[in-house]
């Protein structure tokens, strides 16, 4: 039975309905609307500028714009358990594709995830249920049958999102016009009783810049209860779901895998999964109920001085790790990769290279065999350079990968990094060394003659080594976790992940009966000065010109909190 609703009837207005699973908050009979941000579709020309906005670059580096659209584009994840079928988070977060194709270039990026760090997450994910629609009271959807007395009725289903022309707006199977998603996974992708509340009322569950109508029902003036807009509403809202869960029988095979994944990692913690989650900024672009990690990646105000055209073109296409455990060192953070396409490529990397600043000159000199291996043999024994960067096949993971650095960035930046590294990237963690003027001269001529040699880093597995988290701040545990934990160990026991890299395991701090022998005095000297003056690995950084002598004290005190023991009776006299 068709029913008229003014001069049309339900079924025509049925179209609006499945703007629903994308879009929301628009009057009946009402076009929507469009932003006051443009929306382009990620082929047509758009600026870089522009561009990486519409990515989200800039939620996570800074040096561009700080405007963010994507928490109005990408999905509310604070009731994703309500929401998803955990099995399809699974998978997508293995793959992802765009699936919204109404919010111009924005789009679910690739983080290379592994089978198990993509469990992990979405046991995250599949606990976040702070659905503030919960209270609300629904229509009974469960149990009703229509007034032949059948239960749901997937033709019917398929006749209504035929004859209300939904296909002008989605497609399925391939078949429809791409304007807003594709509705052939939607029995895979979302659960049924989530479907159907949002067909009731889609204004409770918007975040998006457009609006979904409600068709089926009408909010009461005061938002409290629903009215139905004709009596058939419970049935149609049945049949619509029960014809789109129809479209892919793979949900179960889908559940299936997942759940013998799940039983076959056992050790796979949700815990584990909210590290994740925050490791890679997901709270920067979806609501969720997980503070964000904030600015995580390089500032983008000096790209065009810092990195060569040839590299950034490359990494663009092919994002890979530069950074093996995150640009905040121990986050985990990674770049993305947005498959983008050769036009937005250009868009942005034409965008970045123009944003430079003025570095200091530096003269390059072509070095003799002697100067090579005189500047070998500094990196390898002296300094403490190699303790944080690959180079070749030894070395840490903490910074960049030294190896063929002269195709990745300008002599200038490499000179001024090692001269001034908080002054270019105030976020970083890298140690200002105190080295004559002749000393990083030589340093800097052979990085950049070295040759491309280790064919690049892997990224840190972040199920053996969970992210970790600090704030920028001047507190002891804060200055631990950023300078020293990497390789002694978020609770100093010796044991970061970069400690694996090591050719000297890193001291416990922790360790009681050690640390009990050694005074202040040769604990703050270690941080100030480095290994080599203890008569230990190079490989430990000397601190003095990058902390304070008080932060120094600070983290000579939080060393002694670790180990809960005092220095040795003759050094307190």
């Amino acid at each position: 039975m068709i029913y008229q609703y003014g001069q049309f009837s339900i079924l025509g207005v049925l179209l609006l309905a499945f703007v629903a699973l994308s879009i929301n908050n628009i009057q009946p009979q009402e076009r929507p609307k469009q932003s006051n941000i443009s929306i382009t579709n990620q082929d047509n020309s758009i600026s870089g500028d522009q561009l990486m906005v519409e990515l989200g670059c800039n939620n996570c580096h800074l040096g561009i714009s700080s405007e963010n659209l994507l928490t109005t584009r990408a999905p509310d994840l604070s009731h994703a358990a309500s929401r998803y079928n955990p099995a399809y988070i699974f998978s997508y977060l293995q793959n992802p594709q765009k699936v919204r194709h109404h919010i111009g270039a924005s789009r679910m990026p690739d983080f290379m995830l592994s089978d198990e760090e993509a469990l992990a997450l979405t046991l995250f994910l599949t606990e976040q249920n702070s659905d503030h629609v919960q209270s609300f009271k629904f229509p009974e959807f469960d149990g009703i049958t229509n007034w032949f007395g059948w239960g749901d009725d997937e033709d019917h289903g398929k006749k209504l999102f035929i004859e209300s022309n939904c296909n002008s707006c989605h497609t399925i199977n391939g078949e429809g016009n791409l304007l807003v998603s594709d509705l052939s996974k939607a029995g895979v992708k979302l659960q049924t009783s989530w479907l159907k509340k949002f067909l009731a009322a889609p204004s409770l569950f918007s975040n998006d810049h457009m609006g979904m109508p409600s068709v089926f029902y009408k909010m009461n003036n005061d938002s409290s209860a629903l009215n139905e807009v004709n009596p058939d509403a419970v049935e149609d809202i049945n049949d619509l779901v029960a014809y789109l869960a129809s479209l892919d029988m793979s949900k179960n095979e889908l559940d299936e895998g997942y759940d013998q994944f799940k039983k076959t990692n056992l050790e796979i913690t949700s815990v584990l999964g909210e590290k994740i989650y925050k490791s890679q900024n997901c709270a920067a672009c979806h609501v969720s109920n997980v503070a964000g990690l904030g600015k995580n990646g390089p500032n983008l105000a000096i790209e065009g001085s810092r990195v060569k055209p040839e590299w950034l073109m490359g990494f663009l296409k092919q994002p890979h790790a530069v950074r093996p455990n995150g640009y905040l060192v121990g986050s985990g953070s990674r770049m993305p990769n947005f498959n983008l396409t050769d036009r937005e490529i250009e868009a942005i990397a034409g965008f970045l290279l123009e944003q430079k600043i003025q570095l200091a000159d530096f003269q390059e000199d072509q070095l003799s065999a002697f100067s090579q291996s005189k500047a070998h043999a500094l990196l390898q024994d002296k300094l403490s350079c190699v303790g944080c960067h690959q180079i070749g096949r030894t070395g840490g993971r903490i910074g960049p990968d030294l190896s063929g650095l002269s195709t990745r960035l300008t002599t200038e930046y490499i000179g001024q990094m090692i001269s001034s590294p908080h002054q270019l990237e105030p976020l970083t963690g890298m140690p200002s060394l105190p080295l004559p003027l002749k000393t990083k001269n030589l340093i800097v001529n052979y990085l950049v003659q070295l040759d491309s040699g280790s064919g690049g880093s892997e990224y840190i597995d972040l199920i053996e080594n969970p992210p970790y988290f600090y704030e920028q701040t001047n507190n002891s545990s804060d200055n631990y976790l950023k300078y020293c934990a990497s390789c002694h160990g978020e609770k100093g026991d010796g044991k970061g992940y970069n400690a694996a890299f090591m050719s000297d395991a890193p001291t416990a701090h922790n360790d009681a009966k050690y640390m009990s022998d050694r005074p202040d005095d040769t604990l703050f000297d270690g941080v100030h000065s480095g290994g080599l003056i203890l008569d230990k690995s190079n490989m430990m950084p000397a601190w003095g010109n990058t902390l304070q002598p008080d932060q120094i004290k600070g983290l000579v005190m939080y060393m002694r909190e670790l180990c809960d023991c005092s220095g040795p009776d003759w050094a307190k006299k």
